[in-house]
């Protein structure tokens, strides 16, 4: 809980010394579902997930994320494995009320291979994303809803046989989660 504390109060502080503006950003938070299709030469799978992440600046965000591998298809090994770990972006906006989002995963890899052994083992991934969403018409119960195109390379640097390409959908909202004063 103290963690959590700090952590609030690092982005606040940030936020106050970036001006009006971030602080006015820092209230915002982003929360969303993703799934995506991972493939290479020795198995295809589908990975699933969720992220949450606030903004420290104007457009830039931390925050978490988390997701499992379903394997599909292997040749060889097809691995499950679930990943947790930081995350680190950048969002702006396109014409036509687009938007990028430039995006950095680091985290822990477990092996979740239950019915045969898996090389996969224990590992860090690092998963670089790059995504253009577009908004959804808003609900009453969802916030400002977008849907985005997420392409991205998951590298597992000790198993880099698991490693591989990724292209998938991300449903995300966007929430008022903290009011920042002078």
């Amino acid at each position: 809980m103290g963690a959590m504390r700090s952590v609030s109060a690092i982005i606040a502080a940030a936020a106050i010394a970036a001006g009006p503006a971030a602080a006015e950003e820092a209230r915002l938070s982003r929360a969303g579902y993703e799934i995506k299709f991972i493939t290479n030469d020795r198995y295809e799978g589908l990975l699933y997930g969720a992220r949450a992440v606030r903004y420290v600046l104007p457009g830039t965000y931390v925050g978490l994320m988390g997701y499992g591998n379903l394997p599909a298809i292997g040749t060889e090994v097809a691995p499950a494995f679930g990943t947790l770990g930081l995350l680190a972006g950048y969002e702006g906006y396109l014409p036509y009320r687009l938007s990028y989002d430039l995006n950095l995963h680091v985290g822990v890899t477990r092996d979740l291979s239950d019915c045969s052994p898996s090389p996969l083992r224990n590992h860090f991934s690092v998963e670089p994303t790059v995504a253009v969403g577009v908004p959804i018409p808003p609900l009453p119960f969802l916030g400002a809803p977008r849907l985005s195109l997420c392409v991205g390379y998951v590298c597992l640097p000790l198993a880099l046989w698991a490693s591989g390409p990724t292209i998938g959908l991300r449903w995300e909202t966007k929430s008022l989660t903290q009011a920042v004063t002078d």
